[in-house]
């Protein structure tokens, strides 16, 4: 299998910050003073991506892919924060260009146990897009502080899947080890002068590990139990000390175990509607926490190329 794929968005920001009746009283500026900014961020991409599997042994297979990408940004913005110099926002205007590009293989390993049972082996890289902080950025910021990189991840996974009774039990087990490079999350930018500011940027590397299982059984007809239950570990590694204030520790929103059921019944009403009825539950536990930083959820897990860029 073989494709070419295009993307382009064309986003826009325009806001206008005013303060209240008592802007006078907290920074000093006239009531209902504007502190506006505009910005747009024009977003094409373009891949070449392939899949190939073939047949080393009867139950041997061999499958390898890849995804070749290059993507450019076009930004615009301007901002005013003269009118309330206080705050220390930027007052300029800002145009530029960057452009990503990205080699992502994937290579996977399977050797059927039974006509229903197989092991797998995968090793596939992935990528995420840098861009642009487009907000009520600090002239400290301005204009060289406002680009973040492309994050990067290599992805390795252990695993076995299938299905017994006839496909009414299946089930997949897997272990997984991610190393992600330039990771991109919220940070505390400090400033000087004991201010800080949130920008989007780039950390060093993030390392997760984990396993994971999951099975859904249907004994009886129109009814399905599903379960699941994983273990992860997601540390910062090497983080920069400067310009940002981050030290190493644990992710944050990423739980150390996580497990979830669900109990689904749907039955044909009639003889043209079905009645469906869900049930789902799910858990998450963090034993331990050691990171000062304040940054974005996510799930460790991100194997492979993405379907398509993330914008900013």
């Amino acid at each position: 299998m073989a494709g070419l794929y295009y993307y382009r968005t064309d986003a826009k920001t325009d806001r206008l910050a005013r303060t209240g009746t008592q802007g006078f009283l907290l920074f000093g500026s006239p009531n209902n003073t504007v502190l506006p900014s505009a910005g747009t961020v024009l977003t094409e991409n373009i891949a070449l991506y392939a899949n190939l599997t073939y047949d080393i042994l009867p139950n041997l297979e061999l499958g390898a892919g890849f995804r070749l990408s290059r993507e450019t940004k076009k930004a615009t913005f301007e901002i005013n924060g003269s009118t309330l110099p206080i705050l220390g926002i930027a007052t300029g205007s800002f145009a530029d260009k960057r452009k990503d590009e990205d080699f992502s293989p994937s290579v996977t390993l399977t050797y059927k146990l039974s006509s229903e049972i197989s092991a797998y082996a995968r090793y596939a890289e992935g990528y995420k897009s840098g861009g642009y902080n487009l907000d009520f950025v600090s002239a400290a910021s301005f204009p060289n502080g406002i680009e973040f990189d492309k994050e990067t991840v290599k992805n390795y996974e252990l695993g076995l899947k299938g299905s017994v009774e006839g496909g009414r039990l299946t089930f997949a087990l897997a272990g997984f080890v991610a190393n992600y490079s330039d990771f991109q999350i919220n940070q505390f930018r400090d400033l000087g002068g004991g201010r800080t500011a949130i920008v989007i940027g780039n950390a060093a590397t993030v390392k997760t590990k984990g396993i994971e299982f999951e099975m859904t059984a249907r004994p009886a007809r129109g009814l399905t139990l599903a379960g699941g239950i994983g273990f992860l570990k997601a540390d910062y590694d090497n983080l920069p000390l400067d310009p940002v204030t981050i030290v190493s520790g644990k992710l944050p929103n990423a739980p150390d175990a996580q497990a979830s059921g669900s109990i689904e019944y749907e039955t044909a009403v009639g003889s043209s509607l079905r009645l469906s009825s869900n049930f789902t539950y799910t858990y998450a536990a963090t034993i331990s926490r050691a990171s000062t930083i304040f940054g974005r959820p996510r799930w460790a897990r991100q194997p492979g190329p993405l379907p398509f860029p993330t914008t900013a």
